[in-house]
């Protein structure tokens, strides 16, 4: 059965993110295989796709978001330059 994305399978897949930090297909597999249930499938090629195209990018625009306001921003858009230079 394929459900659709939860809260819970999203902190699912960021735990197992964390966890096995994957770099190839076959660890997005195994990634995908650990958060899988009876209520829930999703396959390694899903899960990829769900960190990549939804979850990172709402990280990424909330994070400098925050940023903004905390009056940090240039800062740290001086250090990710930086980082990406050096």
């Amino acid at each position: 059965m394929v459900a659709r994305w939860r809260l819970a399978e999203d902190l699912l897949l960021l735990r197992e993110i964390a966890v096995i930090f994957p770099r190839n297909q076959s660890d997005w597999q195994l990634v995908a295989e650990r958060i899988s249930s009876d209520e829930f499938q999703v396959t390694g090629r899903g899960a990829k796709e769900r960190w990549l195209k939804t979850l990172l990018i709402k990280f990424r625009a909330d994070n400098s978001k925050a940023l903004k306001r905390s009056g940090k921003y240039l800062l740290a858009m001086y250090s990710h330059i930086l980082n990406h230079v050096t």
